[in-house]
C-alpha cells in the first residue's frame, strides 16, 4: 500500500529545491497525465455547449504557454464554471466525469501555483493525477498497461521532480514516464 501524505512530502521538498522559474513543469507535466481521455473532453463539451476537441485544444494551449513559461494568464477560467449535477451523470458517463473533476482541479491547482508560486499546489496537481489512476484502476480501466499503476505514478512523480530540479528536462519530455497513460485504448 502506498502512503500519500510521505509521498506529498517527498515531492515539496524535492520541489522547493528546485527554480522558481521552470517548477510549474511539474504542475503541467501532472495536468497533461489528466489529459489522456477523450471522453473527459466529450463530457466536458456537452456542458459547455463546446466541442470537446475544442476543449482539448485550448487546454493543450494553456498547457504548453505555461510550460514554456507564461503564467500571467488563466484563459480556462470559463471552464472552472462548468457544472453538472453528479447524480444525474449516467452511469456509462461516470469514468468520464470523474475524469473531467480531475483535470478541472487540477487545471485550477496549476493556476493557483501561477500566481502564488505555493510548491503545496503543485503537489496537490500530483495527488489529483495519482487519484485519477487510482480510480481508473479500481474500476478495472487500466488493464495490464502498468503493474501497480499508483506506486508506477508514485514513481514516475518522484523521477519527473528529480529531472526538474537537476534541469535534465528538454521541452519534449511533457510526456516523460507517462506514456503508457496514452495507450490505455490499446492492448
Amino acid at each position: 500500500m502506498f502512503d500519500i501524505e510521505s509521498h506529498k512530502k517527498y515531492l515539496e521538498s524535492v520541489l522547493a529545491a528546485g527554480k522558481l522559474d521552470n517548477l510549474a513543469r511539474f504542475g503541467v507535466w501532472c495536468c497533461i497525465g489528466l489529459t489522456h481521455d477523450d471522453s473527459i473532453f466529450e463530457f466536458l463539451a456537452t456542458h459547455a455547449g463546446s466541442a470537446g476537441a475544442q476543449i482539448r485544444q485550448r487546454v493543450g494551449d494553456y498547457l504548453d504557454q505555461v510550460w514554456n513559461g507564461n503564467e500571467n494568464s488563466n484563459p480556462l477560467s470559463d471552464l472552472e464554471q462548468v457544472d453538472w449535477d453528479p447524480d444525474a451523470v449516467e452511469m456509462e458517463d461516470d469514468a468520464a466525469a470523474q475524469g473531467a473533476t480531475d483535470l478541472l482541479a487540477g487545471l485550477s491547482f496549476l493556476a493557483q501555483w501561477c500566481t502564488g508560486h505555493n510548491v503545496e499546489r503543485l503537489v496537490a496537481c500530483a495527488e489529483v493525477l495519482i487519484n485519477r489512476i487510482d480510480y481508473l484502476e479500481s474500476f478495472e480501466l487500466i488493464g495490464g498497461h502498468a503493474m501497480n499503476p499508483v506506486e508506477n505514478e508514485m514513481n514516475a512523480q518522484k523521477n519527473f521532480a528529480r529531472d526538474l530540479v537537476a534541469g535534465i528536462l528538454s521541452d519534449q519530455d511533457k510526456r516523460k514516464y507517462h506514456e503508457w497513460l496514452f495507450n490505455l485504448g490499446t492492448p
